[in-house]
């Protein structure tokens, strides 16, 4: 089934989405995009005595695949705030709606 237009939703179905949007957004950021973070900045991190967490040598191609994991992993979750954006906005338009009727 096509997801329908935000605009096409009633205000109780896009306050459903919406929180439903940000539920995923925060279950994103907690398993995924925060976790991804802590790996590579744990690989490429240099304390004091000029080593890492490794205490070895990190290949190059190591730091760019999970880089490459984190990059992409914030394109989902702008995605998502897009998304977020849209139903926020159509809320506050629905809301502003029922306070100039009132």
């Amino acid at each position: 089934m096509a997801k329908r237009p935000v605009n096409e939703l009633t205000l109780r179905e896009q306050f459903t989405e919406a929180e439903r949007e940000t539920r995923e957004l925060l279950d994103h950021l907690e398993r995924n995009m925060i976790p991804k973070i802590e790996n590579l900045r744990g690989l490429v991190h240099v304390n004091k005595t000029g080593t890492g967490r490794s205490q070895g040598e990190v290949k190059v191609v190591t730091v760019r695949n999970l880089a490459a994991q984190v990059l992409e992993s914030g394109e989902f979750t702008r995605d998502l705030c897009k998304n977020l954006e849209q139903y926020f906005q159509a809320i506050n338009g629905g809301v502003l709606k029922i306070i100039d009727n009132v």
